[in-house]
């Protein structure tokens, strides 16, 4: 392939990736399900994106991060979605900036859920729940978990959180 082709694609796949992000945040926030064409599209995207740059080693480790999710899942903590972005979100970031991503989403997403049980007034009875060592479990349904003020659009929140640090990255270091 030639030089220029390589630099095209290296300057359009994370505005590809980015775009996939959006697409799955503003999806997942709407009817809490991960669409999987985004998801799939930004996987693509970023392992293309590491076989032109390498980094194959930062990676690997970020899989093994990744894997915490596959625990929270079978706990019943996260939905299948937010696992595929997860590893989806691997090839983006070093492992470092990995971490970052995840631990900015999970933020956002505790966030995001204490505002929910605030604005529909559950706050206090979720706490009291939590405080009995009671754990909850996602719903069996997207619509179901719509409807519960304590479910979040996790995948959402993880997305936002990844396309901040994707565009912060790559307006700092382009041109």
């Amino acid at each position: 392939m030639g030089q220029e082709k390589v630099a095209l694609l290296t300057a359009a796949l994370p505005w590809a990736g980015t775009a996939a992000l959006f697409w799955i945040a503003v999806e997942d926030a709407r009817r809490m399900a991960v669409p999987w064409v985004p998801v799939g599209l930004l996987a693509t995207a970023g392992l293309a994106r590491l076989a032109l740059s390498g980094g194959w080693k930062d990676a690997a480790w970020s899989c093994l991060l990744a894997a915490v999710f596959l625990l929270f899942w079978l706990l019943k903590g996260v939905g299948e979605g937010d696992v595929a972005l997860a590893f989806a979100l691997v090839p983006w970031f070093e492992l470092r900036e990995y971490a970052l991503v995840v631990t900015a989403g999970a933020g956002l997403g505790v966030l995001w859920g204490v505002l929910r049980l605030v604005r529909t007034g559950n706050l206090r009875a979720w706490a009291r729940t939590v405080r009995a060592g009671a754990r909850g479990r996602i719903p069996d349904t997207s619509e179901e978990g719509l409807m519960r003020p304590d479910c979040v659009p996790f995948a959402a929140a993880l997305a936002v959180a990844a396309a901040v640090f994707m565009l912060r990255e790559w307006s700092c270091c382009s041109g």
